[in-house]
């Protein structure tokens, strides 16, 4: 984590980047429970206030400011970006878990303490990057979660150049890489992070408002993703890429990351929430491709759901969701209804069998 402060470089760039991945398995296992520690631990993964300045979504990308300043070397330059994905990766993970209630104290202190003040621009520039992420992959028609797919080869979206580099032949492949793997969690926690901000009385009304458009921007990815990951979990067959630096993405976590920044605008309040009918198809999906496929009895069904680590992560999430829209909103009542009843009645008739591997459902 410390190898920006020895050189700069590709090779520097990319040995930080590793550590950040390190520093999100250190947290998410709980593995140092000393806030000292973590502090030191912390403290190389947050960004200055000057690289990371609040941008409006409305005004042009430069270097700076969405994008890293211009380096001298065309190998540093080309791998430049990768120092500010990890960083903005691992506090989006990192977000999600204090989110959750997931993490211990010794993390939770100096985490709020670090960010108590770029709320605002750790938002922004995760929500670049998911935008960016999936700007990439929809470029190269592929699906959200980095899978071949002819349906969305068939959108035209421009990918040459995104918010945070200039063209895509600037980025090299393993900078791609790290877009698109952060792309769910920064969605996500971008949600999080311009809502605090914009709960914040000291924030003005035109931050509010740039704010409120970035959070715009993110719902439709944050829909997609949802959709195409269940999709994909429910279709083994659908899983294929011939980009390298599109595999490895992982479906349940795709829809884990979805679901919970939809739960939070949903939970906000806030404007930018999905309308009643894409909120009611979301939760027809959470029963048929999550609740009932892992209420089944064998370790894999016939409805695709893995009983994984990520398949149980996905499952509290939806349960969260599903508590979520109860306490929300009447709109979407025969919805909620459903997707908590079906599940019983399944049981009641033994179609289903609950067991102790599934009492996270």
């Amino acid at each position: 984590l410390e190898s920006l402060d020895e050189s700069e470089g590709e090779p520097s760039y990319r040995l930080f980047t590793a550590g950040c991945e390190a520093l999100q398995i250190i947290v998410e296992e709980g593995l140092i429970t000393d806030p000292m520690v973590m502090k030191r631990m912390l403290r190389p993964a947050i960004p200055a206030a000057e690289e990371i300045p609040f941008c409006s979504f409305k005004s042009k990308p430069t270097d700076g400011g969405l994008r890293p300043k211009r380096t001298d070397s065309l190998d540093n330059h080309r791998s430049a970006l990768l120092p500010r994905i990890g960083k903005l990766w691992t506090l989006s993970k990192i977000q999600a878990l204090v989110d959750k209630s997931m993490t211990a104290d010794a993390v939770v202190a100096p985490f709020n303490a670090f960010l108590n003040d770029l709320h605002k621009e750790v938002g922004v520039h995760s929500a670049a990057i998911a935008l960016d992420g999936a700007r990439l992959l929809r470029g190269n028609k592929l699906t959200l979660c980095g899978s071949s797919n002819a349906q969305s080869g068939s959108m035209d979206i421009p990918f040459e150049a995104g918010l945070t580099y200039a063209n895509i032949q600037n980025i090299d492949d393993v900078t791609k890489a790290s877009i698109v793997q952060a792309w769910p969690s920064c969605a996500s926690s971008a949600v999080s992070f311009l809502l605090n901000s914009m709960n914040n009385e000291k924030v003005d009304k035109g931050t509010i408002d740039d704010c409120q458009l970035w959070l715009d921007q993110l719902v439709p990815i944050l829909l997609t993703g949802l959709h195409e990951s269940l999709t994909e979990i429910d279709d083994d067959e659908n899983r294929d890429s011939t980009t390298t630096w599109a595999g490895g993405l992982c479906q349940q976590n795709i829809a884990e990351s979805c679901l919970h920044g939809i739960s939070t605008l949903v939970k906000s309040g806030n404007k930018a929430i999905p309308d009643e009918e894409q909120l009611g198809l979301a939760l027809d999906r959470v029963l048929d491709l999550i609740f009932l496929p892992a209420m089944s009895s064998n370790e894999k069904n016939t409805d695709g759901l893995n009983l994984t680590a990520e398949s149980k992560g996905l499952v509290n999430q939806a349960c969260h969701f599903l508590i979520t829209m109860a306490a929300a909103s009447a709109d979407n009542s025969t919805h909620v209804l459903n997707t908590a009843l079906k599940p019983l009645d399944a049981m009641q008739n033994q179609s289903v069998r609950f067991d102790a591997l599934h009492t996270t459902t």
